[in-house]
């Protein structure tokens, strides 16, 4: 069973995957069209980039997009960031 915070994580990599080629989105499109919180997405976003899971650009056409292709990433490197400890 998956935690609420690994299915988000889940829920907005497969949304990043699926807008793979568009560029990157900004975070608050993404947490808009997942349903996911914006401050509980930008935590989780935030430890994706440091695991080399998604790039994040400032600025006006900045956002966050995957760090590679969708078919390069997975099930494992997604949900692993946010397991409990005793797992």
């Amino acid at each position: 069973m998956l935690s609420r915070t690994q299915e988000y994580a889940l829920r907005a990599a497969v949304f990043l995957g699926r807008s793979y080629l568009d560029g990157p989105l900004r975070t608050s499109e993404l947490a808009r069209t997942t349903g996911i919180p914006r401050n509980y997405l930008s935590k989780i976003l935030h430890q994706m980039a440091r695991r080399g899971l998604i790039d994040s650009e400032r600025g006006r056409a900045g956002g966050v997009r995957l760090a590679r292709s969708p078919d390069q990433i997975t099930l494992d490197e997604i949900i692993a960031p946010f397991r409990p400890a005793a797992e």
